[in-house]
């Protein structure tokens, strides 16, 4: 079934839903409408009081014998039989629609992680998990966020964030997830045992994703290795790093902690693709060119020293890796032509220069 189809479905399912429901409310409005003017016609009762005989009949309270004659006690018979079966069909409706909603908004979710690629997979929303997923819906990057808490999924879709609620040590979660099709696994599970399995999980599935995880000890760390991650990061060891250099070197801790969203400095990794514009272009040549207020922190190529800083004369290449600091727009503009081929550059530039005249 094609996305269209699908959605066409989904909304032909709520409107019958819907339909159920609007039936349902106006079957016990209808049942408790009746049988008040029935027990007001039938004993002469008062309308309040001929409703209040007529709820606590059909919601089986009772609450004694209200001395009807027989024609309303024949009358209040078959409003019981009547009450029980619209209050059971409405109850079926309202718990039919909850379960239709969910089961809508799993194959929602599933079909926006379908449609993803390249995406990075987040297992674990706790305080750490959180911290992640603000940067990378900051930077735009794509990501799914995996997590079996009823909690952490219910802020994860306040937040707006795209969720697969279930056990991420599962292959099937991982795999629903689109790890087949995503760069990168992230554990940030705040329990360890969970956290590496997930790790051996996906890395036995997809051998070649890049996972990070979140370690708490030097113990814990040892097991990721042992379990195929790439990177493991300890929280509290760089916590209190970045709280010895604020004491010892505080300027340069203000630098390297740098506000990521802050308006006069953005620090980039700038990754040469196939087809860029930046391929074949002197670093010096560009810098004089087309990006003056940015300077050139690191260069990094596949099978060679690194070079902290690169020399103006490197020429770049498919593959290269740039770690530049800057101007945020020239910085931004450079890291797209990382991507963006010779013409969309030339188009962007253009488009640039003209709104600048």
């Amino acid at each position: 079934m094609n996305p269209a189809e699908s959605n066409l479905g989904l909304v032909m399912s709520r409107r019958d839903e819907r339909r159920r429901l609007r039936i349902a409310i106006g079957l016990c409005l209808g049942v408790v409408v009746a049988g008040t003017l029935g027990m007001h016609w039938i004993e002469g009762w008062g309308l309040w009081e001929a409703f209040y005989f007529t709820i606590i009949t059909v919601t089986t309270v009772g609450y004694g014998d209200h001395g009807a004659s027989q024609p309303g006690q024949q009358f209040a018979t078959f409003l019981m039989l009547v009450g029980i079966g619209s209050v059971s069909y409405t109850f079926a409706a309202v718990v039919q629609g909850m379960v239709a909603h969910q089961l809508a908004w799993r194959r929602r979710m599933q079909q926006r992680i379908e449609s993803m690629n390249g995406h990075v997979i987040l297992c674990g929303y706790g305080r750490i998990g959180t911290t992640i997923a603000n940067e990378l819906r900051a930077a735009g990057r794509p990501f799914v966020l995996v997590d079996l808490g009823d909690e952490a999924v219910r802020d994860a879709l306040e937040d707006g964030l795209v969720v697969l609620q279930g056990d991420a040590t599962h292959e099937k979660v991982l795999v629903a997830a689109g790890l087949d099709r995503a760069t990168h696994l992230v554990v940030a599970i705040e329990r360890s045992s969970d956290a590496i399995v997930t790790a051996l999980t996906a890395r036995g599935l997809c051998p070649l994703i890049t996972i990070i995880a979140s370690a708490d000890s030097d113990d814990e760390r040892r097991k990721f290795e042992l379990a195929g991650v790439d990177r493991t990061v300890e929280p509290f060891t760089l916590g209190g790093i970045e709280v010895a250099q604020r004491i010892l070197r505080p300027k340069v801790a203000d630098f390297l902690s740098h506000d990521s969203s802050s308006s006069d400095l953005a620090v980039a990794e700038v990754e040469v693709f196939e087809g860029s514009a930046l391929i074949g272009c002197e670093l010096r040549t560009l810098g004089a060119e087309h990006y003056e207020h940015v300077s050139f922190v690191r260069f990094e190529r596949p099978g060679q020293p690194v070079l902290t800083p690169p020399r103006g004369t490197q020429v770049l290449a498919l593959g290269d890796h740039l770690i530049v600091a800057g101007d945020p727009e020239q910085v931004a503009a450079m890291h797209a032509a990382g991507r963006e081929d010779a013409a969309s550059t030339s188009r962007r530039r253009s488009g640039s220069d003209s709104a600048a005249a």
